[in-house]
């Protein structure tokens, strides 16, 4: 943590034993240089949301897919159900 009470981006990814096999990576509509960033970690079946301003990460969750199976439908329902995106 720094001295500001925020994690910093180089100490989680230095916690991080193993290779993202793929991320996502989506703008704040607040605009600045917030972002989600969105990891899939395929040897432990995790996904990691986390915030970003900038180099900083703010926040994470981590989240099990063996431990909740309903995320994912919350996420792609609403893509299937419009019929046109922005």
């Amino acid at each position: 943590m720094t001295g500001t009470g925020r994690w910093d981006a180089g100490a989680i990814l230095a916690a991080v034993d193993e290779v993202r096999t793929r991320t996502l990576t989506l703008p704040d509509g607040r605009g600045g240089d917030r972002f989600l960033r969105v990891t899939w970690h395929p040897t432990t079946a995790t996904v990691v949301f986390s915030h970003w301003t900038g180099s900083l990460c703010t926040a994470s969750t981590p989240m099990s897919l063996a431990e909740d199976r309903g995320s994912s439908s919350c996420l792609s329902e609403p893509f299937v159900a419009s019929p046109t995106r922005r």
